[in-house]
């Protein structure tokens, strides 16, 4: 199968330090190339990969230097993985929301043809002041397109003390649906399980 992940531009991968979207992207990527999959990740020129790997910047934007407000870099990420894809040959993509800029896979996701799934790694909704107990209501905007995306979610969870996002590879396999247009097209995901 061909498929495409499309990471947030913001850390390397695997993480230098604590990244735990970073994390499951990296293990998900490795264990379906080792499976066999044709698998192409779009990441920043820092990421180690066994799979094909396509980048748009030479390192992470947080490696960079650039904070997280200024998401104009990220935004290109997304937009030149997406054009990629729309020209390329796979089988389903996978995107990967974990911060506020994440958001816009889901305006640039809209038109694909290409069966695609989000994760949702981190709290939702996305338009809160990372200071205060602000929440707006741009999320709301976005959920015209969000509402034609199949999503999976990571749940945080605490453990001492610490949030963080736990994976597990398994050779137990859930397989998810996705709707092709005359045929279902079936996926193999890994198992997500906790461990402490």
């Amino acid at each position: 199968m061909n498929i495409a992940q499309i990471a947030p531009p913001w850390l390397t991968i695997p993480p230098n330090r604590y990244g735990g979207t970073e994390n499951v992207i990296y293990h998900l990527v490795e264990e379906l190339v080792s499976q066999g999959h044709n698998v192409t990740l779009f990441a920043p020129g820092d990421a180690k990969t066994s799979a094909r790997h396509i980048s748009f910047f030479p390192r992470s934007l947080s490696e960079s230097g650039i904070p997280r407000p200024a998401n104009l870099k990220a935004y290109y990420h997304l937009h030149k993985a997406v054009e990629q894809v729309s020209n390329g040959d796979f089988d389903i993509v996978h995107t990967h929301l974990s911060s506020t800029a994440d958001m816009y896979i889901f305006p640039l996701m809209a038109s694909l043809t290409i069966p695609h799934i989000t994760t949702l790694h981190s709290h939702f909704p996305f338009d809160r002041a990372a200071t205060s107990d602000w929440v707006g209501d741009a999320d709301h905007y976005y959920m015209k397109w969000a509402s034609k995306t199949p999503m999976s979610l990571l749940a945080k969870l605490r453990v001492s003390r610490h949030w963080r996002n736990f994976l597990s590879i398994s050779p137990v396999w859930c397989i998810m649906e996705f709707p092709c247009m005359y045929t279902a097209l079936y996926v193999c995901l890994v198992r997500i399980s906790l461990y402490g």
